[in-house]
This record gives C-alpha cells, sequence and structure tokens, in this order.
C-alpha cells in the first residue's frame, strides 16, 4: 500500500505541473479520467467483433437454402450497401430464390468485403436477400476456411436424413 501510495505522490508531484493542475484533488480526477478512457478504448475493440455463437447444425436448419457461389460483380448502391450477384457453383440445401448478396462498404476491424470472383457459403431464407456481415451465417470460402464447407454439408445430410 505504502509502494502504490508513494508512487502516486510521484506522479502528482512530476507530471501534475506538465498537465496544466495545481492541486492533489485537480490530478486525481484528471489521472482518473485518462485511465478511464484508457481502459475503455482499449476494450472496445475486444467487445467490438463478438457473435453469438450457434452450430453448422442450427445454421443449417436455420436456412431455406444453401449454395456455394462464386461472387461475379459487386455494385456500391446507396448508404454504402454494397449489392454482389454470385453463380451458384454446388447447391447444398433446397434452391435460392435470389442470386444477390447485400453486405456494407464499413471501415472497421469486424468489416467483411466481398470480393469478386472468390467462393462464399451463402445461407439464406426465401423472401430475404442473403447479408454478408462479420456474424452472419454467409462466409467467405478460403484455403483456410475450407472445412466450414465440408461441415455445412455433413450437417445438411444430416438434417435431410432425420427429415426423412
Amino acid at each position: 500500500m505504502a509502494a502504490l501510495r508513494s508512487s502516486h505522490i510521484l506522479a502528482n508531484y512530476y507530471l501534475a505541473p506538465y498537465w496544466g493542475v495545481s492541486s492533489q484533488m485537480e490530478f486525481a480526477i484528471m489521472f482518473r479520467f485518462l485511465i478511464s478512457i484508457l481502459v475503455v478504448s482499449i476494450s472496445f475493440p475486444v467487445l467490438a467483433c463478438k457473435c453469438v455463437a450457434t452450430t453448422e447444425e442450427n445454421r443449417v436448419k436455420d436456412a431455406d437454402f444453401i449454395y456455394i457461389g462464386v461472387i461475379q460483380s459487386a455494385n456500391l448502391k446507396e448508404s454504402n450497401l454494397v449489392e454482389s450477384r454470385l453463380k451458384v457453383v454446388e447447391s447444398i440445401k433446397g434452391s435460392p430464390d435470389t442470386l444477390l448478396l447485400t453486405s456494407y462498404a464499413e471501415e472497421h476491424m469486424c468489416a467483411t468485403f466481398p470480393a469478386v470472383g472468390l467462393k462464399y457459403v451463402v445461407f439464406g431464407k426465401n423472401g430475404n436477400t442473403p447479408h454478408l456481415g462479420y456474424c452472419s451465417d454467409t462466409r467467405i470460402i478460403l484455403d483456410e476456411t475450407r472445412d466450414i464447407v465440408k461441415m455445412v454439408k455433413e450437417a445438411a445430410n444430416k438434417q435431410i436424413n432425420q427429415d426423412k
């Protein structure tokens, strides 16, 4: 406790004149405020990219259609909305009622962008345009994420066998 108090007194003695505060009370308030800002700014990005955990079985069960598609074109619409047109490479479940995929052109660490020529596993509900986002079921297929397709196919086959 004495070490903590002495470090606080040293910080007060050496830093207070540079921060433009004249009393220990003003320094303490300023110091606590800056520490609070630091804690919030460090913890916010950590919390920003968390999604509700779910299983492939639940994703498959909730989708009316699932397919692997390649983005053929992407157009920026109003309000940073990106509308992409896909070509179906392989159907996994159901039949899609749209070949469009929406996303947003955003600049943050959790942003997910459509890329022309890349493959995506698309989950959709009839009557709604599938959406590509950090927490959406629709995802890009890269070399590192090939196993996603295998897991989706296994979950779809399991559901089809249960429905029979």
